[in-house]
């Protein structure tokens, strides 16, 4: 039986620390740890930003850059390290003008960093462009998070699910199959708010193979009886039934 690589990013090494320490880990006391870690496979680590990086000139008596360069010294040249910013605040406490934010791609990428995960309290796109045209200028791998927030009542014009479908902002990169698997198991969860959806994506699924997907998970999720339990993310044969209908190949 071939055996089934599985990737993920280990956070222990910065949302760990703030979750659990506030941040206030001193470079010297993780090292072991992580290379532990590096040992027994991993490739993709949390390395910094965040609060991680105030916290080390803070509290800690440190250069955030000496640790990033502490950090990408121990797992070697080929591992993929991920820092969190949040728009155009950086990863500094307020917001900072366009050469600051310029200059945080540029030092990141100088001392180590592979991947920026981007993301605005506020939603608000706007502050996520100029940062992300920075970090991919610079040669860094840019992620942009959008957390799917609703409005409180009576209010309108964002972030429902309109303003979402407007903005473009679907998982290109995600295989099919997550797609479906995320739609069957949100319209078996949600199937009171799940039909706000369905009209608005029907009218791009022609344009969109991804919205065609959607739907279908979508529709299989509201018909299916099945209870939710942990392997409900399986669903092969469904997934390959509707990639045969749709004529379409997984994404490689």
């Amino acid at each position: 039986m071939a055996r089934k690589r599985i990737e993920f990013m280990d956070t222990s090494f910065r949302d760990g620390f703030q979750s659990v320490f506030g941040a206030r880990v001193a470079t010297k006391d993780f090292l072991a740890p992580l290379e532990a870690a590096v040992d027994a496979g991993t490739t993709y680590f949390e390395a910094g930003g965040g609060a991680r990086f105030q916290s080390l000139f803070f509290y800690c008596n440190e250069s955030a850059f000496d640790m990033m360069d502490a950090f990408r010294k121990t797992v070697g040249p080929e591992a993929n390290l991920q820092t969190l910013a949040r728009g155009i605040n950086v990863v500094a406490l307020s917001q900072q003008p366009r050469d600051m934010i310029d200059l945080h791609a540029k030092m990141f990428k100088k001392h180590g960093i592979t991947t920026i995960r981007n993301f605005d309290a506020l939603n608000d796109l706007r502050n996520l462009k100029y940062s992300g045209e920075c970090i991919s200028n610079h040669g860094l791998h840019h992620q942009i998070v959008i957390a799917m927030m609703d409005l409180p009542p009576g209010c309108e014009g964002a972030h429902d699910a309109e303003y979402y479908l407007k903005t473009g902002i679907h998982d290109y990169e995600q295989y099919y199959r997550d797609t479906y698997r995320k739609c069957f198991v949100h319209a078996r969860k949600h199937a009171e708010w799940i039909g706000q959806f369905i009209p608005l994506w029907r009218d791009h699924r022609d344009q969109d193979a991804d919205f065609r997907i959607a739907m279908h998970g979508m529709w299989h999720g509201l018909d299916s009886d099945e209870s939710l339990r942990l392997d409900i993310r399986t669903l092969p044969t469904e997934i390959e039934d509707v990639l045969q209908q749709e004529g379409l190949k997984e994404k490689v």
